[in-house]
């Protein structure tokens, strides 16, 4: 039986994303827990590493994963107004995770349990919506 012609690059571009997504993913996971540590304290240093790794991952998956040719500007708009969503459900997350005390305030596994909830959430969004070609 023969594959489809349209799936092998469907599960390529599938493969990058998770390539692509995971190093994005393990980048934000330890920005955040270097920065604090500097002494920064946590609100200075969610939006130093914030900044950071929306641009990152941006450029990461525009040329990695997607190889988008369609506008810059437009792209990275799309993509930093989701991954503005996806920062502030996940410091709301934070913030409730220092409340109730979870893993007794290590910021790293804090970080890493948030950083995966909006790993998913950030997927569903950039395929469907960001990177589609015919937007």
């Amino acid at each position: 039986m023969q594959k489809s012609p349209q799936i092998l690059p469907a599960l390529k571009k599938s493969l990058r994303f998770v390539i692509v997504g995971s190093m994005n993913t393990f980048v934000a996971a330890i920005m955040l827990p270097i920065i604090y540590q500097a002494g920064l304290g946590l609100n200075l240093s969610f939006m130093i590493s914030t900044l950071f790794t929306i641009s990152f991952s941006f450029s990461t998956h525009r040329v990695l994963t997607f190889r988008s040719k369609a506008k810059v500007l437009a792209e990275y708009r799309r993509f930093f107004f989701n991954a503005l969503f996806c920062s502030v459900f996940s410091y709301a997350l934070l913030r409730f995770s220092f409340y109730i005390d979870l893993f007794e305030k290590n910021i790293l596994y804090i970080n890493v349990l948030v950083t995966g909830i909006t790993a998913v959430i950030s997927y569903l969004v950039h395929t469907l919506k960001t990177f589609r070609q015919n937007l």
